[in-house]
């Protein structure tokens, strides 16, 4: 994202044969300012020019190979005998997914971050990672907004800027939100924050 207070607009491809589903997620980016629509349809190909595709376990088949990453919506562990293709292919449950939940993993995709969990791990772990654990004991709203910044891409600066603390402050919790999101640096702890549905 621009350093200059100005996001960059991230721009989605939404392919998925089920038209109502299509339109749900449709309707949730565009609750974003964030987020453009760049293309919507039951199948591909999808344009060049396009940040992220959001596409269901079917459609995402005919979209195989390099290209931006796609969160690909199905059920984990039951495809319905298609597989995520690429490295940074990440599957998000159908069933309970939340507009909350469909932004940030965009926002996180968007970002070079791989949202789910890798495609070795069994369908049990995967099933918990996207559908989310429990929350962490002691996970303030004060962590939450800088969590979400963080997946928004923002600095430390401008993170400080936007909710009134300090730098040193913002540091701090974001040291505490790694610490008790079990994270080893910024980018982790977004991720997890996305898996535990957090933001």
């Amino acid at each position: 994202m621009a350093g200059d207070g100005h996001r960059k607009v991230i721009r989605v491809a939404v392919v998925d044969e089920n038209d109502i589903f299509r339109r749900g997620l449709v309707a949730c980016l565009e609750t974003d300012e964030l987020f453009l629509v760049a293309y919507d349809a039951r199948d591909g190909p999808v344009p060049e020019a396009v940040d992220v595709v959001l596409a269901s376990a079917r459609a995402a088949t005919g979209l195989a190979g390099p290209g931006p990453p796609k969160l690909i919506c199905g059920e984990p562990g039951r495809l319905d005998g298609h597989a995520p293709r690429g490295p940074a292919d990440t599957v998000l449950s159908r069933t309970g997914l939340t507009e909350e939940q469909v932004l940030a993993a965009v926002r996180a995709a968007a970002c070079g971050l791989l949202v789910g969990p890798g495609r070795t791990q069994t369908a049990k772990r995967t099933t918990e990672a996207v559908g989310g654990g429990p929350l962490p004991e002691h996970m303030s709203e004060r962590m939450r907004d800088v969590l979400r910044l963080l997946a928004d891409g923002c600095a430390t600066r401008e993170i400080a800027e936007r909710i009134g603390y300090s730098e040193r402050t913002v540091k701090s919790v974001v040291r505490q939100t790694q610490c008790r999101l079990g994270a080893r640096n910024r980018a982790q702890a977004v991720a997890e924050g996305i898996r535990r549905g957090i933001i």
